[in-house]
């Protein structure tokens, strides 16, 4: 799957519906590290990373706001990981955790063709599922399905606060914020295109990701709090064979591949244990070897450790 066609590309300062183009420069944080990646668009390739660690509890990974000492733990990380991988400026991206964006997938009759008014009626909607009042939020979408049936809209929703934080964050970098996204989303393009249906499930920092999709679009998007490495394990098998379930019973979809990818603090071998608790095949999500032509050999261990999200950019440019 790809998302060129969001709308409000994603969470940004303006609003824009220009075309999809990859960072030169790719920041995130999660539970317990920050991680970037130095892209170059022209070669399709992951040119340097970096990984730093952040103290478990010194960033929240959810839609309350940061507090003085998180924000600057925030810009400390950014700043340091720039640095590292040669400096500032050009295009940048973020991704932000999962636990701070509620991804949903909304059904409407139709929609307006106003962009003003399907954009307002689209937060309306939205007011039901976030754990804040709609008019903070930032809201990203792209119609799915707009034919002869019902039109069906992926939404994304962060807390305006939030986003703020993490732009605040980057100013020192002297760049041009062109590209947030939850880290889940980034993920989605480096699954095969292949119309059959497909699971994902990415477990990074505090929390667990669970995405079905069928013909190359999201039918269903779960994350769950997860608190420790024993909890992934459970937690995983637990979501994939619930979701395995409503795809078949609810949705008429049967799930062809399932694919996990797993960072710290979640165990690496969680494929395995999903595998041996659901009993079929599960695979490992892996990057395109051209893509890391250019990292050094000491580079490629933690690319895949934490850096797979970046890649999808790649694969999405």
């Amino acid at each position: 799957m790809d998302w060129k066609n969001i709308t409000h590309r994603l969470f940004g300062p303006r609003a824009t519906t220009s075309r999809f183009r990859v960072p030169s420069l790719a920041l995130e944080v999660e539970k317990g590290f920050a991680v970037g990646a130095r892209l170059d668009r022209a070669s399709r390739r992951i040119k340097r990373i970096g990984v730093r660690p952040v103290a478990p509890d010194n960033l929240p990974l959810g839609p309350q706001p940061l507090n003085q000492e998180q924000a600057a733990e925030l810009q400390e990380s950014f700043c340091g990981l720039a640095s590292e991988l040669g400096g500032s400026g050009g295009r940048l991206g973020v991704l932000l955790p999962d636990g701070a964006v509620r991804v949903t997938l909304l059904k409407f009759e139709a929609l307006p063709d106003s962009l003003r008014e399907s954009d307002a009626l689209i937060r309306w909607r939205l007011k039901d599922y976030l754990p804040y009042p709609s008019q903070e939020a930032r809201v990203s979408y792209d119609v799915l399905r707009n034919g002869s049936g019902p039109v069906e809209v992926l939404a994304m929703a962060a807390r305006a606060s939030v986003v703020a934080e993490y732009e605040a964050a980057l100013e020192r970098l002297n760049g041009q914020l062109t590209l947030v996204l939850p880290a889940t989303a980034a993920l989605l393009p480096l699954l095969p295109s292949a119309g059959q249906g497909q699971l994902l499930l990415h477990a990074s920092g505090g929390g667990l990701t669970t995405v079905a999709l069928a013909g190359g679009r999201v039918v269903l998007w779960r994350y769950e709090v997860v608190e420790s490495e024993d909890g992934f394990r459970a937690t995983a098998a637990a979501e994939v064979a619930r979701v395995l379930a409503r795809a078949h019973d609810h949705l008429n979809i049967e799930v062809q591949s399932v694919w996990v990818y797993a960072r710290p603090p979640a165990p690496e071998d969680l494929a395995t244990s999903v595998q041996a608790a659901i009993g079929r095949e599960v695979s490992s999500l892996s990057c395109p070897q051209p893509y890391l032509a250019a990292l050094r050999a000491d580079e490629k261990e933690p690319f895949e450790r934490y850096g797979m999200p970046f890649a999808g950019l790649i694969a999405n440019g």
